[in-house]
């Protein structure tokens, strides 16, 4: 048994010097999900993608809402400031996403104040697909939102980080 142990801790330590050092990927966060339902801005003529209305349900509920009218998660604090791209991977009709970086949430009474909005930054470009910029620096961006404007059933791929390309 030391003789097999010995044999294959030798092949490992070969193997390892032949083929070189390996380098690490570049940091980024990828998060994938689903939305049942859009939520358009009924007040702007459907002109934006109603993120606060899922911001809104979600604090009440304590995030049970995740992927009926949007979707959230936590913004790595180190793809900050390094571009992101926001791809649709299915759904029905002419999938539209959009996405709104937050400072925060607020609290249970701020979510039931109209009037409230916490520090956010959208993308919000019109027309089938989903979006692609660099996450503003200067702002400590938390949470993050995608939103469907148009379609229905959605999934997509969010990537973000170093090494990320925008499309032309």
């Amino acid at each position: 048994m030391k003789k097999i142990v010995g044999l294959t801790s030798a092949a490992l330590l070969a193997v390892s010097m032949l083929t070189g050092p390996t380098s690490a990927a570049p940091k980024q966060q990828v998060v994938e999900g689903e939305i049942a339902m859009m939520a358009p801005f009924y007040g702007d003529t459907f002109a934006t993608c109603y993120s606060g209305l899922h911001r809104r349900v979600s604090v009440l509920t304590g995030g049970a809402v995740n992927g009926v009218v949007g979707f959230e998660f936590d913004v790595d604090p180190a793809t900050i400031g390094k571009p992101f791209v926001l791809e649709v991977t299915g759904g029905q009709g002419d999938v539209d996403l959009d996405i709104t970086f937050y400072t925060e949430f607020g609290t249970p009474e701020q979510a039931t104040d109209t009037s409230y909005a916490p520090t956010n930054w959208s993308f919000e470009e019109r027309g089938a697909g989903g979006e692609a910029g660099v996450i503003p620096k200067g702002v400590k961006w938390t949470k993050a939102i995608i939103c469907m404007h148009t379609g229905a059933g959605a999934s997509f791929k969010y990537t973000a980080g170093k090494g990320v390309k925008l499309p032309k």
